[in-house]
């Protein structure tokens, strides 16, 4: 009788615990989060093993969470007011006194992002000790501590910041924070536009499946199939080389140019110009203008008329591009930094702000662009992304990749010469 009682006791437990096994293995795509995160997202199981009963069941829901995502931290900088105003999302943290560049060691302007963060640091080109530094260019521009913080221009272009306040931003930031730095005071805003990129309302989520006898056994943790590092977006005019490539091409076509596809506009590219214009009875003006490129593009079938590119980095590395059209070519967009704010898989807000710019010359010769007497540009933000015609194909590429903590900047500028390996893009409004 014992041993019949230590039998049926000892299949007890393992009726128990096969209970408890297989309610971990179903369990298992449950996230540990605060349930009110918790949604359903439906898997599509076509391209995943399943068992070889149950071939017929193409969809299964299963339980994740939606991450919480925090607001993103932006740092203003205004160089006519020497001081630095830190903001989380919307909110306002902290402001400081800053000393900018001297004259002759101008602190550049523009949109930049923390690429590298140390708390002890001796600059190489001063001897000179830099702690909490926070490295803006590779070409040596950074926020640091200084003993020395008058409210004026003093420093060799890096931002000096008064020991406490360099400490408290050190501690706040992350690698890939924005910095704004201009001439005003600025300040982020709600931005609303139906251009704005939207996230999809249902992200894929990939799971590795085995056979059970509850249907499906979860192997491997949720694994989200894009890269969840946010997205950094430029839409900017094309760079002169890479237009005089595309009437390279266009002319190669039409066999009147026999030089290399390298965007340099020289003797070759102007005579096969003047070619072109001969053979199709033109004024022979040797000129590479809208005109030009618009009787070079019907008759090569060639679109050269977009004169917008839009370029995506993630990770520091370049992954999209496509040319866009800008309407009103000739108008400047000016410069518009915004980010992503209350993200969540189906939708974001936007905010962000506009930056006075200086637009280079050869920008506004290339492009033709008016400047009506102006030195520097205020744009209006909403009337830049009524501007900028993206397809829905790239508006698809684009929003099927969108994280948080994703930013979009728009400039005439280009690109500039900071942006490279190891770097977000660059804007510099000069």
């Amino acid at each position: 009788m014992e041993v019949m009682i230590a039998f049926l006791r000892a299949r007890l437990w393992l009726a128990i615990f096969c209970c408890l096994y297989a309610f971990n293995s179903t369990a298992l795509g449950l996230a540990y989060a605060n349930s009110n995160n918790l949604k359903q997202v439906r898997i599509n199981t076509d391209s995943m093993r399943v068992s070889s009963l149950e071939n017929d069941l193409k969809t299964k829901t299963i339980l994740t969470s939606e991450k919480a995502h925090p607001e993103p931290l932006q740092i203003y900088i205004s160089l006519d007011n020497q001081e630095m105003t830190v903001f989380r999302g919307l909110e306002r943290i902290f402001s400081t006194n800053i000393s900018s560049g001297k004259k002759g060691y101008d602190t550049p302007r523009g949109i930049f992002s923390v690429l590298e963060k140390r708390k002890r640091h001796q600059s190489n080109i001063y001897n000179a000790s830099m702690p909490f530094m926070q490295r803006l260019t590779w070409s040596g521009i950074a926020l640091h501590q200084s003993n020395k913080v008058p409210n004026y221009p003093a420093s060799h272009g890096c931002i000096r910041l008064p020991r406490k306040s360099a400490k408290m931003l050190y501690n706040v930031t992350s690698y890939r924070d924005h910095v704004i730095i201009a001439p005003e005071r600025i300040s982020p805003n709600v931005i609303e536009h139906p251009a704005l990129f939207q996230p999809h309302k249902e992200h894929l989520v990939n799971f590795d499946l085995r056979d059970s006898k509850s249907g499906y056994d979860i192997i491997d943790s949720t694994i989200r199939i894009y890269n969840d590092k946010p997205l950094r977006i430029y839409i900017t005019r094309k760079r002169p080389s890479e237009i005089v490539q595309n009437v390279q091409i266009g002319l190669k076509q039409l066999l009147l140019y026999e030089g290399d596809i390298d965007g340099a506009f020289g003797k070759k590219t102007r005579d096969a110009i003047v070619a072109f214009q001969k053979l199709y009875g033109y004024k022979q003006t040797g000129k590479l203008d809208k005109s030009f490129r618009k009787r070079l593009s019907i008759k090569s079938e060639r679109a050269m008329l977009r004169d917008g590119v839009i370029l995506v980095r993630q990770n520091h590395k370049p992954i999209y591009k496509a040319d866009i059209d800008i309407e009103r070519p000739t108008e400047p967009l000016g410069s518009h930094f915004l980010i992503t704010s209350k993200f969540n898989s189906s939708k974001t807000k936007w905010i962000g702000s506009t930056i006075s710019t200086k637009i280079p010359r050869s920008v506004v010769r290339f492009n033709d662009i008016e400047l009506n007497g102006k030195k520097r540009i205020v744009g209006n933000i909403q009337q830049a992304l009524s501007r900028l015609k993206l397809s829905k194909d790239i508006k698809f590429e684009i929003e099927r990749m969108l994280t948080a903590g994703s930013s979009l900047a728009i400039s005439d500028n280009g690109i500039g010469t900071e942006t490279g390996k190891g770097t977000d893009f660059i804007v510099q409004t000069h």
